[in-house]
């Protein structure tokens, strides 16, 4: 008798753990803002961002970084194309952490994400590899203004039909059209 009600006490609690779980595996995670600052004529927005996670994990930065810019007005607001590049911030010195990338409010972290893994930027301090980056400078351009037509975007995000320019001793375009 005892034991059936500690059975069943102990599969309720277990049930009440997973779904604990399932809901916390559910939350967006970000990262708090230091500061934000818009250019006077309102085409770009710079953001600083704090890795209160300390975590070397370029995927869950990236995704906590994709996060904080997705939860934003200002971000969201500024244009439907924006180039985003994120330069790490270690003891004052700044770092390209990867290119430019042109999102739209519809790309998916996925999108992005692949965009941008395979160069993701390191940093050396006194020789040595900087693990964890505290910092990060994330700029964000609206390119519906031709204003900014000038900006290289050195690849693309998730957005159909963008032109790649790729400099160097020769100039190479290509076309990118997102796949349904």
């Amino acid at each position: 008798m005892i034991s059936t009600i500690l059975k069943k006490i102990i599969n309720l609690l277990t049930k009440l753990l997973e779904k604990m779980n399932k809901s916390l595996d559910n939350e967006v995670s970000t990262f708090p803002i230091d500061s934000t600052y818009q250019d006077s004529e309102g085409r770009s927005i710079t953001f600083i961002l704090v890795n209160n996670l300390l975590s070397s994990d370029n995927k869950l930065v990236l995704e906590n970084i994709f996060n904080t810019l997705m939860a934003r007005d200002e971000f969201l607001d500024l244009a439907a194309y924006k180039v985003i590049i994120v330069t790490g911030m270690v003891d004052g010195t700044e770092f390209n952490y990867h290119h430019n990338v042109l999102m739209t409010n519809a790309t998916t972290f996925e999108q992005y994400y692949n965009s941008v893994k395979d160069i993701i930027g390191k940093a050396y301090v006194d020789g040595y590899k900087v693990e964890t980056v505290q910092l990060f400078k994330v700029r964000v351009w609206s390119m519906d203004h031709l204003k900014n037509a000038t900006i290289k975007v050195t690849k693309t995000a998730g957005t159909p039909n963008i032109t790649i320019v790729k400099r160097g001793y020769h100039t190479n375009v290509k076309t990118v059209a997102n796949k349904p």
